[in-house]
């Protein structure tokens, strides 16, 4: 077969270009802690397969993997497996306070290594993944394709990630490892500079942004931020979609991707969004933040599920299947940092827009989705509400009777949320009727109070009552005098009433 893929905790994917190699093998990891692969590794070099592995250095393992991750090195370099440690750095890896660990720094302490990508490529077939050379059993992705030309930019990415990350630059007198300094401004070039010979350090905190180029959105391989930012990867994809937006990522944490996705749903009415993620209990960073980026999508109408081995990460829109190393969030995607710097770490996405590999991998989502019972996400705010409450009266609550407030809860946030819409669209419709291009406050109180009236008849006193945290009662009397005056609503006997017939036609 030309083309495989899975998505699975197993890895035979993996082991098959392993296995197949006969000439060469090459491969970039992220984290190599495996016994397991390095001894399959080292039976291929021993038997004349040339092995060249790029991966992070042994301080990428937390401290108390690191004795093994160096006797696994060790074994590799002694096998005549070429072990190329790349050292480049981005930015800090800083977590917040709010770390469910407690700590203010993630597990490689004050590093965060570059390269974060998985590609292995032998003389007749090239597999992108999102499996790390590590024992972990995750659901991960695979996708193997041994078409000439698919091995062929497979090897030449290879070559260009050993150009950017490895290859010999000398600045001033000064040698460093790496064509990446392409990518800086005279004064991050300084800092970064200083700091090699300081420390020996090879770090980026940001790029200049002039010097990234667009993403392209073409069938192919790309290496971001250099041939593409992996965000504009991902926005240009939303943009391009009618119909369906389907993401299968391990990390969701990301509010500006949240921003842009309502943005979408406004402008593109009955859009299908789903994403299959871990729960945001898991997201070291901030779960409370996590938590309420998913609320946020779902009170969007936007699906969600769950599963907590998640690893994968692809997406597909209408008409493109992309395979990304990179999760949803600040770092992963990349972002701007003032008006010219761009952070982000090294990513890999594979574009691909065959018909039936598109609609496969739909088919393959859809198998492993599995919608998060809708309560689950105000399960721990209703139970504590429900503890307050009920002490009072010395009783208890059943599992059930908080599982249906919780999902009446995320009920009304929906409600709410469309609600607004709704009266925005009418302050908009309001405006235009006045020959205006400037919502003003008036047009918003006024779609406010036919909101209501829509409802049932009102009478004045309520109507002001129920605007009394919002406006003024002279605002209100105001907006009344408006609307009755242009027909928008009817008084009959101290009633007041939508006229339905100016609705639908203005």
């Amino acid at each position: 077969m030309s083309i495989e893929y899975s998505l699975s905790k197993d890895s035979k994917l993996l082991e098959k270009v392993i296995m197949d190699s006969e000439q060469f093998l090459k491969v970039v990891t992220f984290r190599f802690f495996s016994k397991d692969f390095a001894h399959m590794l080292i039976e291929k070099a021993n038997s004349g397969v040339s092995v060249e592995v790029i991966t992070t250095p042994v301080d990428a393992a937390k401290e108390k993997l690191r004795p093994q991750v160096e006797k696994i090195h060790r074994e590799l370099e002694r096998s005549n497996v070429e072990l190329i440690a790349c050292s480049w750095e981005a930015g800090e890896p800083r977590l917040t306070s709010t770390s469910m660990s407690g700590k203010v720094e993630g597990g490689i302490g004050r590093k965060w290594y570059s390269v974060h990508l998985q590609l292995l490529v032998n003389e007749k077939e090239a597999l992108i993944t999102s499996k790390n050379l590590t024992s972990e059993k995750n659901l991960d992705i695979y996708y193997l394709d041994s078409t000439p030309e698919f091995t062929k930019l497979s090897l030449e990415k290879f070559n260009k990630i050993k150009e950017i990350f490895l290859e010999p630059v000398t600045i001033n007198g000064l040698t460093i490892k790496g064509q990446i300094i392409r990518f800086l401004n005279e004064e991050i070039l300084k800092d970064t500079i200083d700091l090699f010979k300081e420390s020996g350090r090879l770090k980026v905190e940001h790029y200049c942004l002039d010097k990234l180029p667009d993403a392209s959105i073409n069938k192919g391989l790309y290496i971001c931020p250099f041939e593409g930012k992996l965000r504009d990867f991902l926005y240009k994809l939303i943009d391009s979609s009618q119909h369906s937006l389907y993401f299968f990522i391990e990390t969701f944490f990301d509010e500006d991707l949240v921003k842009r996705l309502e943005e979408k749903i406004h402008a593109t009415p009955g859009i299908r969004i789903k994403i299959m993620t871990r729960p945001p209990e898991m997201v070291r960073q901030d779960t409370q933040k996590g938590r309420n980026l998913i609320k946020q999508v779902l009170s969007q109408g936007i699906g969600v599920g769950y599963s907590s081995d998640i690893q994968a990460k692809f997406w597909i829109c209408d008409k493109w299947l992309a395979i990304a190393s990179g999760d949803f969030s600040k770092m992963n995607l990349g972002h701007k940092h003032g008006k010219d710097r761009w952070k982000e770490d090294t990513q890999l996405i594979y574009l691909d827009d065959t018909e039936s590999l598109v609609k496969a991998f739909k088919d393959l989502f859809e198998q492993h989705f599995k919608p998060i019972d809708t309560g689950s996400v105000f399960k721990k705010e209703v139970a504590s509400l429900f503890r307050r409450l009920t002490k009072r009266y010395g009783m208890i609550s059943s599992k059930e009777a908080k599982s249906y407030v919780a999902r009446l809860k995320y009920s009304l946030i929906i409600k709410t949320e469309k609600d607004v819409e709704y009266v925005i669209n009418l302050a908009i419709r309001l405006t235009k009727f006045h020959g205006k291009n400037k919502v003003e406050g008036l047009f918003a109180i006024m779609a406010i109070i036919l909101y209501y009236l829509q409802r049932r008849e009102h009478k004045f006193d309520e109507i002001s009552e129920k605007l009394e945290n919002i406006t003024t009662e002279s605002m209100v009397k105001e907006a009344m005098a408006r609307l009755q005056f242009q027909d928008w609503v009817l008084k009959s006997e101290g009633m007041y009433r939508v006229n339905v017939q100016k609705l639908l036609s203005s």
